[in-house]
């Protein structure tokens, strides 16, 4: 049931305001204002119209945001599925890379265990050489210790043998000085 609005009566409008005591000019001046405002009032039918035009704007909006959630759902998956192989290739890359890396290091680690070794069987040699040398020295030092005890011994031996050969030395000078006096005592008359 629609019901359209009545046409506005400006002159009966202007009329009554006049008979309520309101100026001519200004009772016009009213009328042709609510006259104005009544040319924008809406009818039921215009409402309707609008409602009807208004739904299907929306369901033209829902049908598109429906379809344009599909195609970003669509395009969604393939940016997973794209991430995805890139992440997987990066990941074989990135361990390809790391057993790479471990089997530099631990072949640096083999080589620098090998150093070690040879570092350690030098030091062990050393530390033989070390000793052998410490016991030459300490077998020096006893042969220097036995042969300052035998230089000893024997400068005490020859002492005494030039002792006693001194002492016979000078019974020999005694006697010859004996036996020359006695012969010169003997010659001189």
């Amino acid at each position: 049931m629609e019901t359209e609005i009545a046409a506005f009566d400006s002159h009966d409008f202007v009329k009554r305001l006049i008979s309520a005591g309101m100026p001519e000019a200004q009772a016009e001046i009213l009328a042709w204002g609510q006259s104005r405002r009544n040319e924008h009032l809406a009818t039921q039918r215009d409402i309707k119209e609008l409602e009807a035009a208004t739904r299907r704007d929306i369901k033209a909006l829902e049908a598109a945001t429906r379809q344009d959630i599909k195609a970003l759902e669509a395009a969604t998956r393939q940016d997973i599925k794209a991430l995805e192989a890139a992440t997987r290739r990066d990941i074989k890359e990135l361990e390809a890379a790391t057993r790479r890396d471990i089997k530099a290091l631990e072949a640096t680690m083999k080589e620098q265990e090998a150093g070690i070794k040879a570092l350690e069987a030098t030091m062990k040699e050393q530390e033989a050489g070390i000793k052998a040398l410490e016991l030459a020295i300490t077998k020096q030092e006893a042969a220097i210790k036995l042969l300052e005890v035998n230089l000893t011994r024997d400068l005490k031996d020859m002492e005494h043998k030039l002792t006693i050969k001194l002492g016979a030395f000078i019974g020999v000078g005694i006697t010859l000085l004996a036996a020359l006096i006695t012969l010169l005592t003997a010659a001189v008359p």
